[in-house]
């Protein structure tokens, strides 16, 4: 064995070749379609979206990225060091730039979806896990980290692609090969300028390379250690620098320490996945983990000292790590995802379930076929079912899942042709939408920016806000504020109501639906 290669699995994947190729067919047919119908079920357009393409819109206008805020009339942060401002670029020329306006965004979020899913199958066949192996585990990491990473379309789902690639970087190195280097100082750069997951792909670097320094200590001295993983520590020394290349400099790297410490208890995505309520999901996550423990320990028995045992170290410690990670955030369960589809299946492949899955796949491959087919028609069906190719942006309760994001459409449809302008009081969910539509003739309270543009109690007093509690007449008197958007969910529109009937409140109702009402103040309905 050659230092520093991956043991052979019990039985060599190259066993694949003995399925009838219409049974590969089939297998893959039925993946790529439940790839699509994973993808479809999360069609409504990121609430994040309209922010990061507002401000890249202001930069075509301008000539020069924003330094500071332009979208609010509320306080903000003296510099706003927008980390999404890249995806705001792929996202405005997806749209506007390419002409194709929504088709071009739905383009964009399959053609990411299915590049994430191909460079992790890529991966896990380079680190040796056969192909059978691989489409059997991937509903696994579908059902986990699906809906939540195949958005429409948000900055993480880069991360995800990007880390895919660092994974596949990683499997090159192991290989012997080194022009992965010259791509991966482009990586992290544009990784910087897309998303703050760069913070994540930058820790798994560095601990990978620990991890590749602990082998090569254990085949020769520190120096020699030191000598075969040179260009890999160089590289790692190098990360402060290249996150520095965006453009806000070195404000980049407090912000993103800000961002990373901060709480975010109002934000679901940001709790626990063990408050998510959802079953099926948590099943898989349990199970997720479950097989990579029972590979680490199957590969723990079967190894032959510490040199064995350490070339695992990496793959084992990244499971458990982004488990770690998505126990504690939703947000990541999708980079726990990726990580578990990349390494599971190459654990795996060292133990006896490999041996009696190849065998079962082998024995089995007319049934394997016809539910195979079975498997793509309904995925098919689903995908067809869930207008895969439409964008939904939705205007009422009805047209999107509970817990999804319901846009003011109408009510700006109002402002437009009333041409109706000023400081408006908005939900958090709605600010960014309000500014793509209406900015400048409006400006916002709020949007989803959260810290990246408004200090700290912005949002909470917000929420209090829409809460009606008692400081609310406070709030709306604190700021220049001349009308307010209210969903129609929040105790804020009866309180309004009540206090404008009674005449305790000089503000009228100028629009109301079923999702939201709109106040407006008596003195801006003078001067106008």
């Amino acid at each position: 064995m050659k230092a520093f290669e991956l043991p052979t699995p019990i039985v060599d994947s190259t066993e694949t070749t003995s399925l009838n190729p219409w049974v590969k067919f089939s297998m893959a047919v039925a993946c790529l379609l439940g790839i699509l119908a994973v993808a479809a079920s999360n069609t409504i357009i990121d609430l994040d979206l309209f922010h990061q393409v507002s401000l890249f819109r202001e930069f075509l206008a301008n000539g020069a990225m924003p330094m500071t805020d332009s979208f609010a009339y509320t306080p903000t942060r003296e510099i706003v060091v927008h980390h999404e401002w890249g995806m705001g670029a792929i996202q405005y020329y997806a749209m506007e730039g390419s002409g194709l306006g929504n088709a071009g965004l739905m383009i964009l979020k399959y053609g990411l979806a299915f590049s994430i899913c191909l460079v992790c199958y890529v991966v896990a066949r380079k680190n040796g896990a056969p192909f059978a192996l691989i489409v059997l585990l991937s509903p696994i990491a579908l059902s986990v980290g699906g809906y939540i990473g195949f958005t429409n379309v948000r900055a993480q789902v880069v991360t995800l692609l990007f880390l895919a690639i660092e994974f596949w970087m990683f499997s090159s190195d192991r290989a012997g090969k080194r022009l992965w280097c010259l791509a991966w100082i482009p990586l992290m750069i544009a990784w910087t300028n897309i998303h703050g997951g760069v913070v994540a792909g930058a820790a798994i670097f560095a601990f990978w390379v620990g991890c590749r320094f602990v082998e090569a200590l254990l085949e020769s001295n520190f120096m020699g250690a030191v000598r075969e993983g040179a260009h890999r520590i160089g590289l790692a020394l190098i990360l402060p620098v290249l996150m520095c290349v965006n453009p806000y400099g070195a404000a980049y790297v407090p912000y993103l320490i800000r961002a990373v410490q901060m709480k975010r208890p109002m934000i679901g995505e940001w709790s626990s996945i063990w408050g998510s309520g959802d079953t099926a999901m948590l099943l898989m996550f349990g199970l997720a983990l479950f097989v990579a423990v029972v590979a680490a320990v199957a590969i723990y028995k079967r190894g032959s000292g510490a040199k064995s045992i350490v070339r695992f170290l990496f793959p084992v410690s990244v499971i458990v790590l982004t488990w770690i990670m998505a126990s504690k955030n939703m947000r990541h369960v999708s980079i726990f995802a990726v990580a578990w589809i990349c390494y599971a299946p190459m654990l795996l492949s060292q133990t006896e379930f490999h041996k009696w899955v190849l065998q079962s796949v082998s024995r089995n491959q007319q049934a394997i076929k016809k539910a195979s087919l079975a498997f793509a028609m309904v995925a098919l069906a689903i995908s067809l079912n869930a207008r895969f190719w439409a964008v939904n942006v939705p205007a009422f309760a009805d047209d999107a899942p509970v817990g999804s994001p319901i846009y003011p459409v109408h009510a700006m449809n109002f402002l437009e042709q009333e041409n109706i302008g000023g400081n408006m009081m908005v939900w958090f969910n709605d600010g960014a939408y309000v500014s793509w539509r209406m900015f400048p003739q409006i400006k916002v309270s709020l949007d989803s920016r959260y810290e990246v543009a408004y200090p700290h109690g912005a949002v909470e007093e917000s929420v209090a806000f829409y809460n009606a509690e008692d400081s609310w007449r406070e709030t709306l008197e604190k700021y220049p504020t001349d009308m307010v958007l209210a969903p129609t969910a929040t105790a804020i529109c009866e309180t309004m109501d009540e206090a404008i009937a009674t005449g305790e409140l000089s503000w009228k109702v100028i629009y109301r639906d079923e999702s939201f009402v709109l106040f407006r103040k008596s003195e801006a309905l003078a001067v106008q």
